[in-house]
Protein backbone atom coordinates (compact mmCIF):
# COMPACT_ATOMS: atom_id res chain seq x y z
CA UNK A 1 0.00 0.00 0.00
CA UNK A 2 1.34 3.41 -0.65
CA UNK A 3 0.64 5.12 2.29
CA UNK A 4 2.32 2.32 4.00
CA UNK A 5 6.16 2.23 1.56
CA UNK A 6 5.57 6.32 1.48
CA UNK A 7 6.18 6.38 5.43
CA UNK A 8 8.76 3.62 5.62
CA UNK A 9 10.72 4.33 2.82
CA UNK A 10 10.62 7.84 1.88
CA UNK A 11 11.26 9.34 5.17
CA UNK A 12 13.77 9.51 8.03
CA UNK A 13 11.55 7.36 10.56
CA UNK A 14 13.62 9.51 13.38
CA UNK A 15 12.38 12.74 11.86
CA UNK A 16 8.76 11.02 11.85
CA UNK A 17 8.82 9.76 15.15
CA UNK A 18 10.18 13.53 16.25
CA UNK A 19 7.08 14.96 14.44
CA UNK A 20 4.46 12.91 16.12
CA UNK A 21 5.80 13.97 19.72
CA UNK A 22 5.45 17.45 18.54
CA UNK A 23 1.92 16.88 17.11
CA UNK A 24 1.19 14.78 20.44
CA UNK A 25 2.59 17.67 22.97
CA UNK A 26 0.94 20.40 20.66
CA UNK A 27 -2.46 18.16 20.51
CA UNK A 28 -2.67 18.05 24.86
CA UNK A 29 -1.71 21.90 24.74
CA UNK A 30 -4.68 22.63 22.52
CA UNK A 31 -7.06 20.71 23.86
CA UNK A 32 -6.42 22.13 27.57
CA UNK A 33 -6.52 25.80 26.50
CA UNK A 34 -9.58 24.96 24.46
CA UNK A 35 -11.62 23.31 27.87
CA UNK A 36 -10.40 26.99 29.18
CA UNK A 37 -11.67 28.90 26.63
CA UNK A 38 -15.43 27.35 26.78
CA UNK A 39 -15.34 27.80 30.59
CA UNK A 40 -14.20 31.72 30.01
CA UNK A 41 -15.89 34.19 31.28
CA UNK A 42 -16.89 36.53 28.30
CA UNK A 43 -14.14 39.01 29.22
CA UNK A 44 -11.13 36.79 28.90
CA UNK A 45 -12.44 34.55 25.77
CA UNK A 46 -10.35 36.59 23.24
CA UNK A 47 -7.36 36.05 25.74
CA UNK A 48 -7.50 32.31 25.56
CA UNK A 49 -8.91 32.01 21.72
CA UNK A 50 -6.21 33.83 21.26
CA UNK A 51 -3.46 31.02 22.97
CA UNK A 52 -5.73 28.08 21.52
CA UNK A 53 -5.09 29.28 17.96
CA UNK A 54 -1.48 29.77 18.48
CA UNK A 55 -0.71 26.65 20.25
CA UNK A 56 -3.30 24.87 17.62
CA UNK A 57 -1.55 26.61 14.30
CA UNK A 58 1.85 25.99 15.55
CA UNK A 59 1.06 21.84 16.17
CA UNK A 60 -0.22 21.71 12.96
CA UNK A 61 2.71 23.54 11.10
CA UNK A 62 5.58 21.78 13.06
CA UNK A 63 4.04 18.32 12.82
CA UNK A 64 4.16 19.15 8.78
CA UNK A 65 7.12 20.70 8.03
CA UNK A 66 9.41 18.35 10.78
CA UNK A 67 7.45 15.35 8.50
CA UNK A 68 8.82 17.29 5.25
CA UNK A 69 12.28 17.58 6.81
CA UNK A 70 11.82 13.68 6.91
CA UNK A 71 10.99 13.39 3.58
CA UNK A 72 13.56 11.98 1.40
CA UNK A 73 12.55 11.41 -2.10
CA UNK A 74 15.79 11.27 -3.58
CA UNK A 75 15.96 14.96 -5.29
CA UNK A 76 17.06 18.15 -3.86
CA UNK A 77 14.26 20.22 -2.52
CA UNK A 78 13.68 23.65 -1.31
CA UNK A 79 10.48 25.64 -0.12
CA UNK A 80 9.17 28.90 -1.10
CA UNK A 81 9.36 31.03 1.82
CA UNK A 82 6.39 33.31 1.52
CA UNK A 83 4.06 30.48 0.99
CA UNK A 84 5.55 28.50 4.30
CA UNK A 85 4.95 32.02 6.12
CA UNK A 86 1.29 32.03 4.52
CA UNK A 87 1.10 28.10 5.77
CA UNK A 88 1.77 29.20 9.33
CA UNK A 89 -1.11 31.91 9.04
CA UNK A 90 -3.43 29.92 7.77
CA UNK A 91 -3.13 27.04 10.61
CA UNK A 92 -3.18 29.74 13.42
CA UNK A 93 -6.84 31.70 11.27
CA UNK A 94 -8.31 28.76 10.82
CA UNK A 95 -7.35 26.97 14.55
CA UNK A 96 -9.22 30.19 15.82
CA UNK A 97 -12.19 29.94 14.07
CA UNK A 98 -12.37 26.28 14.88
CA UNK A 99 -11.73 26.61 18.75
CA UNK A 100 -14.34 29.46 18.55
CA UNK A 101 -17.07 28.02 17.14
CA UNK A 102 -16.25 24.96 18.72
CA UNK A 103 -16.48 26.55 22.28
CA UNK A 104 -20.13 27.62 21.30
CA UNK A 105 -23.00 26.31 23.69
CA UNK A 106 -25.29 25.65 20.59
CA UNK A 107 -26.18 21.98 19.45
CA UNK A 108 -23.17 20.40 17.04
CA UNK A 109 -21.00 23.43 17.95
CA UNK A 110 -17.96 21.14 18.73
CA UNK A 111 -18.56 18.93 15.50
CA UNK A 112 -18.55 21.98 13.27
CA UNK A 113 -15.54 23.70 15.48
CA UNK A 114 -13.91 20.05 15.11
CA UNK A 115 -15.08 19.89 11.55
CA UNK A 116 -12.94 23.16 10.66
CA UNK A 117 -10.39 21.83 12.69
CA UNK A 118 -10.10 19.09 9.91
CA UNK A 119 -10.20 21.97 6.62
CA UNK A 120 -7.76 23.84 8.66
CA UNK A 121 -5.69 20.80 8.49
CA UNK A 122 -6.31 20.34 4.88
CA UNK A 123 -5.68 23.77 3.68
CA UNK A 124 -2.50 24.24 5.81
CA UNK A 125 -0.77 20.96 4.35
CA UNK A 126 -1.70 21.19 0.65
CA UNK A 127 -0.48 25.32 1.16
CA UNK A 128 2.70 23.93 2.24
CA UNK A 129 2.95 21.35 -0.24
CA UNK A 130 2.49 24.48 -2.85
CA UNK A 131 5.84 25.99 -0.90
CA UNK A 132 7.41 22.08 -2.19
CA UNK A 133 10.03 22.93 -5.06
CA UNK A 134 12.55 20.19 -6.19
CA UNK A 135 14.38 19.21 -9.58
CA UNK A 136 11.30 16.65 -10.70
CA UNK A 137 8.37 15.95 -11.96
CA UNK A 138 5.63 15.60 -8.65
CA UNK A 139 2.25 13.48 -10.30
CA UNK A 140 -1.05 13.71 -8.08
CA UNK A 141 -3.16 11.01 -6.75
CA UNK A 142 -6.74 12.39 -6.22
CA UNK A 143 -8.32 9.68 -4.53
CA UNK A 144 -5.09 9.37 -2.37
CA UNK A 145 -5.66 13.65 -1.85
CA UNK A 146 -9.46 12.83 -1.78
CA UNK A 147 -8.48 10.47 1.30
CA UNK A 148 -6.69 12.40 3.21
CA UNK A 149 -9.44 15.44 3.41
CA UNK A 150 -12.39 13.21 4.28
CA UNK A 151 -9.37 11.47 7.32
CA UNK A 152 -9.02 14.90 8.29
CA UNK A 153 -12.69 16.43 8.84
CA UNK A 154 -13.67 13.13 10.57
CA UNK A 155 -10.87 12.66 12.89
CA UNK A 156 -11.60 16.75 13.38
CA UNK A 157 -15.19 16.27 14.65
CA UNK A 158 -14.61 13.42 16.36
CA UNK A 159 -12.31 14.66 18.33
CA UNK A 160 -13.87 17.76 19.21
CA UNK A 161 -17.13 15.77 19.71
CA UNK A 162 -14.67 13.48 22.69
CA UNK A 163 -14.04 16.35 23.94
CA UNK A 164 -17.03 17.18 25.56
CA UNK A 165 -18.45 13.79 26.52
CA UNK A 166 -15.22 12.37 27.09
CA UNK A 167 -11.52 12.50 29.06
CA UNK A 168 -8.76 14.24 27.94
CA UNK A 169 -6.89 10.67 26.15
CA UNK A 170 -9.55 9.94 23.63
CA UNK A 171 -9.65 13.87 21.79
CA UNK A 172 -5.73 14.04 22.15
CA UNK A 173 -5.47 10.52 20.45
CA UNK A 174 -8.05 11.69 17.64
CA UNK A 175 -6.39 14.69 17.16
CA UNK A 176 -2.91 13.20 16.44
CA UNK A 177 -4.60 10.41 14.09
CA UNK A 178 -6.14 13.06 12.53
CA UNK A 179 -2.94 15.23 11.90
CA UNK A 180 -0.57 12.71 10.95
CA UNK A 181 -2.88 10.17 8.97
CA UNK A 182 -3.77 13.95 6.85
CA UNK A 183 0.08 14.47 6.51
CA UNK A 184 1.21 10.85 5.62
CA UNK A 185 -2.23 9.58 3.11
CA UNK A 186 -1.73 13.68 1.52
CA UNK A 187 2.76 12.43 1.19
CA UNK A 188 1.45 9.36 -0.03
CA UNK A 189 -0.81 11.12 -2.80
CA UNK A 190 2.23 12.56 -4.36
CA UNK A 191 5.23 10.67 -6.60
CA UNK A 192 8.05 12.42 -7.03
CA UNK A 193 9.52 11.47 -10.59
CA UNK A 194 13.46 13.10 -10.59
CA UNK A 195 14.87 14.61 -13.65
CA UNK A 196 18.36 14.80 -15.22
CA UNK A 197 20.74 17.04 -12.82
CA UNK A 198 21.04 20.48 -14.50
CA UNK A 199 22.47 23.91 -13.61
CA UNK A 200 20.91 26.08 -11.20
CA UNK A 201 19.53 22.46 -9.26
CA UNK A 202 17.89 23.66 -6.14
CA UNK A 203 19.89 23.32 -2.72
CA UNK A 204 18.77 21.42 -0.30
CA UNK A 205 20.92 21.25 2.38
CA UNK A 206 20.95 25.60 3.44
CA UNK A 207 16.98 25.58 2.89
CA UNK A 208 16.58 22.60 5.38
CA UNK A 209 18.60 23.80 8.07
CA UNK A 210 17.02 27.31 7.68
CA UNK A 211 13.58 25.57 7.89
CA UNK A 212 15.00 22.99 11.09
CA UNK A 213 15.55 26.69 12.82
CA UNK A 214 11.64 28.13 11.84
CA UNK A 215 9.88 24.93 12.64
CA UNK A 216 12.15 25.05 16.22
CA UNK A 217 11.38 29.06 16.82
CA UNK A 218 7.34 28.18 16.20
CA UNK A 219 7.88 24.47 18.47
CA UNK A 220 9.19 26.93 21.50
CA UNK A 221 5.88 29.77 21.10
CA UNK A 222 3.72 26.71 21.27
CA UNK A 223 5.37 25.43 24.17
CA UNK A 224 5.45 29.26 25.60
CA UNK A 225 1.78 29.15 24.97
CA UNK A 226 1.29 25.90 27.22
CA UNK A 227 3.32 27.45 29.93
CA UNK A 228 1.47 30.75 30.15
CA UNK A 229 -1.50 28.98 29.93
CA UNK A 230 -1.06 26.96 32.80
CA UNK A 231 0.17 30.13 34.83
CA UNK A 232 -3.36 31.83 34.02
CA UNK A 233 -4.89 28.60 34.78
CA UNK A 234 -3.73 28.34 38.00
CA UNK A 235 -3.68 32.23 38.76
CA UNK A 236 -7.12 32.13 37.89
CA UNK A 237 -8.28 28.82 40.09
CA UNK A 238 -6.51 30.43 43.14
CA UNK A 239 -8.25 33.48 42.83
CA UNK A 240 -11.71 31.48 42.43
CA UNK A 241 -11.00 29.42 45.30
CA UNK A 242 -10.14 32.57 47.34
CA UNK A 243 -13.26 34.18 46.16
CA UNK A 244 -15.70 31.29 47.09
CA UNK A 245 -13.56 30.76 50.40
CA UNK A 246 -14.44 34.30 51.82
CA UNK A 247 -18.20 34.05 50.07
CA UNK A 248 -19.31 31.01 52.07
CA UNK A 249 -17.34 31.21 55.49
CA UNK A 250 -18.37 34.97 55.81
CA UNK A 251 -21.99 34.26 55.56
CA UNK A 252 -24.38 33.19 58.50
CA UNK A 253 -26.62 31.20 56.45
CA UNK A 254 -25.90 28.35 55.11
CA UNK A 255 -24.12 28.57 51.82
CA UNK A 256 -22.86 25.46 49.53
CA UNK A 257 -21.18 25.20 46.08
CA UNK A 258 -21.86 22.22 44.01
CA UNK A 259 -20.74 21.21 40.57
CA UNK A 260 -23.05 18.55 38.30
CA UNK A 261 -24.91 18.15 41.52
CA UNK A 262 -22.15 17.36 43.95
CA UNK A 263 -20.95 19.25 46.83
CA UNK A 264 -17.58 20.76 46.11
CA UNK A 265 -17.51 23.41 49.68
CA UNK A 266 -20.06 24.18 52.11
CA UNK A 267 -19.81 26.02 55.17
CA UNK A 268 -20.19 25.34 59.00
CA UNK A 269 -23.93 27.02 58.76
CA UNK A 270 -24.75 24.62 56.63
CA UNK A 271 -23.33 21.47 58.03
CA UNK A 272 -25.61 22.54 61.35
CA UNK A 273 -28.70 22.17 59.26
CA UNK A 274 -28.41 18.70 57.60
CA UNK A 275 -26.96 17.41 60.74
CA UNK A 276 -23.47 16.30 59.65
CA UNK A 277 -20.24 16.90 60.12
CA UNK A 278 -18.55 19.59 57.99
CA UNK A 279 -15.80 17.12 55.87
CA UNK A 280 -18.95 14.63 54.77
CA UNK A 281 -20.66 16.69 52.80
CA UNK A 282 -18.00 17.55 50.64
CA UNK A 283 -18.06 14.63 47.18
CA UNK A 284 -21.46 14.15 48.54
CA UNK A 285 -24.80 14.62 46.24
CA UNK A 286 -26.49 17.67 47.10
CA UNK A 287 -29.79 16.20 46.70
CA UNK A 288 -29.54 14.45 50.01
CA UNK A 289 -30.30 17.11 51.50
CA UNK A 290 -31.89 19.82 49.12
CA UNK A 291 -34.23 17.99 46.31
CA UNK A 292 -35.43 19.28 42.66
CA UNK A 293 -32.43 21.50 42.94
CA UNK A 294 -32.86 21.52 39.09
CA UNK A 295 -36.57 23.18 39.32
CA UNK A 296 -34.88 26.07 41.45
CA UNK A 297 -34.74 29.67 39.88
CA UNK A 298 -31.26 30.97 39.49
CA UNK A 299 -31.57 34.84 40.61
CA UNK A 300 -34.65 34.17 42.63
CA UNK A 301 -35.60 32.88 46.21
CA UNK A 302 -37.02 29.61 46.54
CA UNK A 303 -39.12 28.22 49.39
CA UNK A 304 -38.08 24.20 50.14
CA UNK A 305 -37.23 21.56 52.84
CA UNK A 306 -34.08 20.85 53.85
CA UNK A 307 -33.74 16.75 55.12
CA UNK A 308 -31.54 16.39 57.77
CA UNK A 309 -29.64 13.41 58.40
CA UNK A 310 -31.89 12.58 61.64
CA UNK A 311 -35.07 12.58 58.51
CA UNK A 312 -36.72 15.72 59.84
CA UNK A 313 -37.52 18.21 57.19
CA UNK A 314 -36.36 21.39 58.02
CA UNK A 315 -38.42 24.62 55.89
CA UNK A 316 -35.66 26.49 54.40
CA UNK A 317 -35.18 29.54 51.51
CA UNK A 318 -33.22 29.25 48.93
CA UNK A 319 -31.40 31.34 46.64
CA UNK A 320 -29.36 30.38 43.67
CA UNK A 321 -26.68 31.40 41.27
CA UNK A 322 -24.06 30.40 38.61
CA UNK A 323 -20.59 30.96 38.61
CA UNK A 324 -18.66 29.98 35.69
CA UNK A 325 -19.06 31.35 32.17
CA UNK A 326 -20.95 30.65 29.44
CA UNK A 327 -19.59 26.71 29.68
CA UNK A 328 -23.07 25.59 31.58
CA UNK A 329 -21.67 21.73 31.93
CA UNK A 330 -18.64 23.54 34.15
CA UNK A 331 -20.37 26.04 36.03
CA UNK A 332 -20.16 25.66 39.61
CA UNK A 333 -24.06 26.53 41.12
CA UNK A 334 -23.58 28.69 44.40
CA UNK A 335 -26.68 27.54 46.94
CA UNK A 336 -27.53 30.01 50.20
CA UNK A 337 -29.88 28.16 52.11
CA UNK A 338 -32.07 30.37 55.46
CA UNK A 339 -33.28 28.81 57.93
CA UNK A 340 -37.11 29.74 57.77
CA UNK A 341 -38.23 27.88 61.09
CA UNK A 342 -37.90 30.92 63.63
CA UNK A 343 -39.61 33.15 61.14
CA UNK A 344 -42.60 31.07 60.64
CA UNK A 345 -42.79 30.68 64.72
CA UNK A 346 -42.52 34.63 64.78
CA UNK A 347 -45.51 34.72 62.17
CA UNK A 348 -48.20 32.29 64.25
Amino acid sequence: MRFFTCLTDDHNLWLVGLAAGLCLVGSIITFRLYRRLRAAEKGTRLAWAFMGAVATGATIWCTHFVAMIAYEPGTNISYEPVLTGVSLGVAIAGSALALWVASRTVRFSAEIGGVLFGLTVVAMHYTGMAAFATDAVIHWSTAYVAASVVGAVLFGGFAFNRARQAGQVLPVALMVLGIVALHFTGMAAMTVIPLAPMSGDLAADPANVIMAFAVSAVGLMMLGTGVASHALDMQSRLQAKARLDHLIEGSVDGMVVAQDGLILAANAAFADLAGVAHDALVGEPLSRWLSHTADLTIGGLTQSKLAEAGGVEIPVEIAVRRDGGHAVETDLMIYAVRDLRMRLAQER
